[in-house]
């Protein structure tokens, strides 16, 4: 019996969309951007808009009845940082759920306890916990009467299995894997908070940190940052799923507003302003020259980023091309991230390495 089906035979599907272009449900969004640009709060807004069902910015109505939202938050305190954020944002918040921890169960199922009878929980992990996040899901779906439409992780690497390496394309795509496939299988929009290496580049697309996995992986990129006016913006980096290429999918501006009463900003929208994602990675400090390193770096991570290793004389070949003195050179390899990982015969063989990682927080 043969496996492969004629086209004709598969029957076709519209896509689905949180926010049309932009957040499509059933797949995995990444929210790409440096720390201190309003990633978190932005996805507060969007989160809030779900469970007012009002509008994402630029459309007239709201794309799904649903209005449930998981909030994962590992940096931000939930009392002090992440509830203030939802009531600044007018979000129903008896419709947002938090979740940063999963229990410890013994070989039973059941809770293990401290000696002081406390349950012991641990910091939730992918692909380890999906199940449990399943579970949640479920939980919601029966408190709410309605499926969860949005699930944000504030802080991709947090959730990382610490086994894996996050600059490991086939790592990188075996944790992921899992969440997109309940993504897909629930419907929901899964969003994914991610900060800028520390060199990324001109190009949108490999700017955040990690694996190029995580943009391979996700359908939707979007990246946030500032112009060299200090305006902030919401870009479009790749958009698999949507109408358009991601350079004519219109950018949003936006500031952060301080709210009356509550500790906590909150996000508007200012409209279409027409930047795109690479202008936004690539106008970045323009104020601050680059040096050397930094160019070399940045150039680095844009000829080698989709390889997991790269033999040492490649590396060398590149850098000959490239103007600079010879420390200079070897500084920039490890500011770009790379470094020795191992030896193929007389060759030595160059990663992406946790040392020398991009996205520490």
């Amino acid at each position: 019996m043969r496996r492969s089906r004629r086209l004709d035979e598969i029957e076709t599907r519209q896509v689905e969309w949180l926010w049309p272009n932009y957040i499509p449900l059933g797949e995995l969004t990444i929210i790409d951007g440096e720390p201190g640009v309003g990633k978190s709060t932005a996805c507060v807004a969007i989160a809030s808009l779900v469970t007012q069902r009002h509008p994402m910015p630029g459309e007239r109505k709201a794309h799904t009845k649903r209005t449930a939202v998981l909030y994962m938050g590992f940096e931000d305190d939930e009392q002090k940082t992440i509830a203030p954020r939802f009531h600044a944002a007018q979000a129903a918040m008896d419709r947002v759920f938090f979740l940063n921890s999963v229990p410890v169960l013994d070989d039973n199922g059941d809770q293990l306890h401290d000696k002081t009878g406390e349950p012991i929980d641990a910091s939730f992990r992918i692909p380890r916990d999906i199940d449990h996040l399943e579970h949640e899901l479920d939980m919601i779906r029966t408190e709410t009467g309605t499926e969860a439409a949005i699930i944000v992780i504030d802080g991709l690497f947090d959730v990382l299995d610490g086994k894996k390496d996050s600059h490991k394309q086939q790592d990188m795509r075996d944790s992921l894997r899992p969440l997109a496939r309940l993504a897909q299988r629930r419907g929901i929009a899964v969003l994914l908070i991610r900060h800028f290496s520390k060199s990324p580049g001109t190009k949108a697309t490999s700017a955040g940190g990690g694996s190029i996995a995580f943009t391979a992986i996700a359908r939707s990129v979007l990246t946030l940052g500032r112009d060299e006016d200090g305006n902030a913006h919401l870009a479009v980096a790749k958009a698999n799923l949507a109408s358009l290429p991601p350079n004519q999918i219109p950018s949003f501006g936006y500031q952060i507003l301080p709210t009356e009463g509550i500790e906590a900003g909150h996000l508007e929208w200012t409209g279409d302003s027409g930047i795109t994602a690479d202008e936004i990675v690539g106008g970045r400090d323009k104020e601050k020259p680059i040096t050397a390193k930094e160019r070399i770096a940045a150039t680095l991570k844009e000829i080698f980023w989709d390889r997991d290793e790269i033999p040492g004389t490649e590396i060398n070949a590149a850098l000959a091309h490239l103007e600079g003195a010879v420390a200079t050179k070897n500084a920039a390899k490890r500011l770009a991230g790379l470094d020795i990982v191992r030896q193929a015969g007389p060759i030595t063989m160059w990663g992406w390495v946790d040392r020398a990682t991009d996205d520490v927080f």
